[in-house]
């Protein structure tokens, strides 16, 4: 009977603590907050293409250079697979010319809207509500952006590892 009265009462313990660490709520981020933390992704992104122009891309330009300068010393049973490969790289390196531009753009203007919201917010000119739509739209735009970098990272890696099994 003991050995009952104890199971419940640890039964019931843990079910107390349970119950109070899942009602126990943190402090939703302030609307400074929420601002602060989507401009500083924003800032992350812009870096990080910075880094994919200049790593990246260039690497995985060198290298496909150089593979297909040596085209000609493959043996010709493996040919199309370096095409193949070779292909998709450059298409990857071609979209990014064409996307590239137009993504720092983007990632400026985000950061130029953001930074017009934070003032606005300062001074008073949005209320609460106002700010949430304005601060939604901020990112949805900026997880976009922040997706196609992804991308490009994503793919450039793969196709600089591709190439370099190749070499």
């Amino acid at each position: 009977m003991k050995t009952l009265v104890k199971l419940s009462l640890i039964i019931a313990a843990l079910f107390a603590v349970t119950f109070v660490g899942c009602n126990t709520k943190s402090a939703a981020p302030t609307p400074t907050e929420r601002l602060s933390i989507l401009q500083q992704q924003v800032e992350n992104d812009i870096a990080a293409v910075q880094d994919i122009e200049t790593n990246d891309f260039a690497n995985l330009k060198a290298s496909f250079m150089a593979i297909d300068t040596d085209l000609s010393a493959v043996n010709p049973d493996d040919i199309q697979t370096y095409y193949d490969k070779l292909n998709l790289a450059q298409a990857y390196l071609q979209q990014f010319m064409q996307v590239g531009p137009s993504l720092k753009y983007k990632l400026d203007y985000s950061k130029k809207q953001l930074a017009d919201l934070q003032y606005d917010l300062d001074n008073g000119f949005v209320d609460d509500s106002l700010f949430s739509v304005y601060l939604e739209r901020e990112t949805i735009a900026a997880d976009t952006l922040h997706e196609q970098i992804l991308y490009f990272k994503d793919r450039f890696g793969s196709c600089q590892k591709e190439l370099n099994a190749l070499r």
